[in-house]
């Protein structure tokens, strides 16, 4: 059976063989920035046109995904995500295009690490906490939380001015009391 290690290599080095640019958010950008967690899926912002939809298709069939070229296509336009299935394990790769301000300032912040071996671009400590705080579940507010208590080379000038440009101020300051 496939490691998990193997498949997101698998699947970050398609991205970036295709010349896609990208970056990884959700919960392995918690897992990175903040705790370890469980997580059955691996989240991707991606930029996306057709040519590169089509490309991105072959390659991850190439890999052993099952990545039908129509979902990707059709979750692009409806600014929505597709789901991609590793085919020997299920692990899934949900991928969506840029579609708001989110997912402009994680593409625009990332940064390259180096996980099991394998360099990927994922969002920085801080686009992950103003993400989750966003999203809003239980699970992102826990996940928020330890990325603010794990973290302490914050970049708080830019935490907080985005915070309160998007309207989550008020947010971040009850989780930042809740972190100390």
């Amino acid at each position: 059976m496939r490691r998990l290690r193997d498949i997101l290599k698998d699947a970050i080095s398609c991205l970036d063989e295709m010349g896609i640019e990208y970056v990884v958010v959700g919960g392995f950008a918690v897992m990175y920035h903040g705790r370890p967690r469980a997580t059955a899926d691996l989240d991707v912002v991606a930029v996306l046109d057709t040519e590169k939809c089509e490309k991105l298709s072959i390659g991850l069939k190439e890999r052993g995904f099952f990545a039908d070229v129509d979902d990707i296509k059709t979750a692009m336009k409806e600014k929505s995500h597709c789901t991609i299935e590793d085919e020997e394990t299920l692990f899934r790769l949900d991928i969506k295009g840029v579609c708001d301000s989110a997912d402009r300032r994680a593409l625009a912040r990332k940064m390259l690490i180096e996980w099991e071996g394998t360099q990927m671009y994922i969002s920085s400590a801080e686009d992950t906490i103003l993400n989750k705080l966003l999203w809003g579940r239980e699970q992102d507010i826990e996940d928020a939380l330890s990325v603010i208590t794990r973290r302490r080379d914050l970049d708080e000038e830019y935490l907080k001015d985005t915070a309160e440009k998007i309207g989550l101020l008020g947010k971040l300051e009850a989780l930042e009391k809740l972190a100390h």
